[in-house]
């Protein structure tokens, strides 16, 4: 892995969230890099998936979380910020995955240490799919975690169709350790062929979309300061998924 991030030019992004019983706005600071994978620089789904995060975050104060894919780590370390404004750090606990190829999982360590939330989250690399022993298996993670798993999120995870069921394989094995689990996904629709229906049935997994109405939806007027040209047509796109196990209980 290459460890100096500057040839890739970094960029240090800050996004404010409002809520009135803080005495400033609680603002977020995400480095991107001009680097060709898709994990260095934030999607129009991860504004989405911070938005409804932000939206619920007195229901998750305090909860297991585990993001998936988590590239700049935004929604997550979002939540790492919330949990130590309210001083949460024995409960509360995120857990940050990514792959270790390339320097995603570099300037995500980045990314938390800007933000002062390392005493709240734990980073690791994780491959789908992987269940053996193996330095970058989701059963480390599983394995080291002291509390029950409440949530797995994920922002825009569903990019690559060849690895739509790598990754529904590796959310079915997580909750078959934790089947109260939930999973809340935003998914970017690039193709109306696409659809990940079969393989949630296949693996024993049920999905239904959030509707704006749950939530209130996108502001778009706070995102167009964050967003330019075509990505600000693009958030359009976005929607919001809650995956579960099938006749699963949800959590608490």
């Amino acid at each position: 892995m290459t460890t100096d991030l500057t040839e890739w030019k970094p960029t240090i992004k800050s996004i404010p969230f409002h809520d009135p019983s803080l005495p400033t706005q609680l603002t977020v600071h995400i480095q991107q890099l001009a680097e060709p994978s898709y994990g260095c620089y934030l999607w129009p789904g991860a504004f989405v998936l911070a938005d409804y995060l932000w939206s619920q975050r007195h229901i998750l104060k305090g909860k297991c979380i585990m993001e998936l894919g988590a590239g700049t780590g935004l929604p997550g370390i979002l939540l790492a910020c919330w949990n130590k404004e309210k001083s949460l750090k024995k409960c509360g606990k995120i857990y940050l995955t990514e792959t270790s190829t390339g320097p995603a999982l570099k300037n995500l360590s980045m990314n938390v240490h800007l933000n002062y939330v390392s005493d709240f989250v734990t980073i690791s690399p994780v491959t789908w799919g992987l269940f053996q022993q193996h330095p970058e298996s989701i059963l480390n993670v599983l394995n080291d975690m002291p509390c029950s798993l409440n949530y797995i999120i994920g922002s825009d995870v569903f990019f690559d169709s060849n690895l739509f069921e790598t990754l529904i394989v590796t959310v079915a094995f997580i909750m078959e350790k934790y089947p109260k689990c939930i999973f809340i996904t935003s998914y970017q629709e690039r193709s109306s062929k696409r659809s990940i229906q079969m393989l949630l049935e296949k693996w024993d997994l049920k999905g239904r979309f959030i509707k704006d109405e749950e939530w209130g939806g996108i502001d778009m007027v706070r995102w167009e300061n964050e967003m330019q040209g075509k990505r600000n047509l693009e958030i359009h796109s976005v929607f919001l998924l809650e995956i579960r196990k099938k006749d699963g209980p949800g959590t608490e």
